[in-house]
């Protein structure tokens, strides 16, 4: 690489430039722009000049427990393949060196070899795969309104919903997380109290499942479900009636269970381009 990338924080008046460079991502519909000025407040959020334009971005972004989350990284177009992603990735890895953390943690999709091989490379291990199934626009169109049952009901007894889920297997099987869209959480008593006053939890027999609507993609996602074979479907249905009914772009849900898996098949879920993702932690 003979050009030399500078490194530096992104700044209010970056924003036209990024939103630039993030138009030519994932057909234009990358995220970035719906959490630019979030991500500027909160800190963290770098970008890589090449001859004074912004060619790449990246993001840390602190959790509970001494968790920085790596996030946001971007390559323009017109640069990808340069080796760029790997020096953004090694100055962001620098910097967060100096800040107290006890783990820091990426998600990305199975299937990108070179992400893969650089993760190993700065001492990332595997602490969990996960199926990524999931119905798209196309998928949710011909789809057929699913009957729900009757017995499925808005959870809001916490202590009950605590004990359900820190006891399930398939909390143990997600190695504790919550997945979020393309973010992991511990998944404790605090995040389980804070999703079900935000309704977001919903139960029938002795199965239970959480939604999560991501306005930038409007998509559906089950950040955490379990229960029965059959609890499960009841539930997946109530979330496929929801996407039909709203016209959401997406349903998915990324799970390393394989009850929860059959449950999403037999409800018509499956995969896209890439069948897992990768939680990397170090």
């Amino acid at each position: 690489m003979s050009e030399k990338l500078v490194v530096e924080d992104i700044e209010p008046s970056d924003k036209e430039e990024v939103l630039e460079l993030s138009s030519g991502i994932w057909e234009g519909h990358d995220y970035v722009p719906d959490v630019f000025d979030r991500w500027v407040e909160d800190g963290g959020f770098i970008c890589g000049k090449l001859n004074g334009k912004i060619i790449a971005l990246a993001k840390h972004t602190r959790q509970k427990n001494g968790v920085l989350w790596l996030e946001g990284l971007r390559v323009h177009p017109e640069f990808q393949g340069g080796g760029f992603a790997r020096e953004m990735v090694e100055k962001q890895l620098d910097l967060i060196e100096d800040l107290d953390h006890t783990k820091v943690r990426f998600l990305t999709s199975g299937n990108k070899e070179p992400v893969k091989k650089l993760a190993a490379g700065k001492g990332f291990s595997i602490k969990q795969e996960y199926h990524y199934l999931r119905m798209d626009e196309e998928d949710l169109e011909k789809a057929e309104m699913p009957s729900v049952s009757k017995d499925i009901k808005k959870e809001s007894n916490v202590e009950k919903v605590k004990k359900n889920v820190l006891s399930s297997e398939e909390l143990e099987e997600n190695a504790g997380q919550y997945m979020q869209h393309w973010t992991t959480y511990d998944l404790d008593e605090d995040l389980i109290e804070k999703e079900v006053k935000k309704d977001k939890c919903y139960s029938t027999g002795d199965g239970l499942a959480f939604f999560h609507h991501y306005e930038p993609y409007d998509s559906l996602s089950i950040p955490f479900i379990n229960g029965s074979i059959e609890d499960m479907k009841d539930l997946f249905n109530l979330g496929l009636k929801w996407s039909i009914e709203r016209d959401h772009d997406r349903y998915s849900i990324k799970t390393a269970s394989e009850r929860v898996v059959k449950a999403a098949e037999e409800v018509g879920m499956g995969y896209g381009d890439f069948k897992t993702v990768l939680l990397y932690e170090r």
